[in-house]
């Protein structure tokens, strides 16, 4: 199952991350899932950053290892990520 969170500010990040680390008895990730945002300078910023590992703010909290694990993909077009 896929999950795909729609803006990757405060609360899209966290929800992203959250989401990305559900597993199975196995440990195994139980959703694929996609961050979006716009296509704007800040909505850019925001998903580089995150695809390189990295949140766009500070936190100090266990979401931050999904991030850096780089188990989630972030795009200003979701449907790009599939082509």
């Amino acid at each position: 199952m896929t999950f795909c969170v729609q803006g990757l500010g405060y609360v899209g990040a966290a929800t992203c991350a959250a989401i990305s680390l559900a597993t199975d008895k196995n440990n195994n990730a139980l959703y694929n899932v996609i961050g979006v945002d716009l296509n704007t300078n800040e909505g850019l910023s925001r998903i580089k950053s995150l695809n390189k590992g990295k949140f766009s703010f500070q936190t100090n909290d266990s979401l931050r290892s999904s991030v850096e694990d780089k188990k989630l993909r972030y795009s200003p077009n979701p449907i790009g990520l599939y082509e």
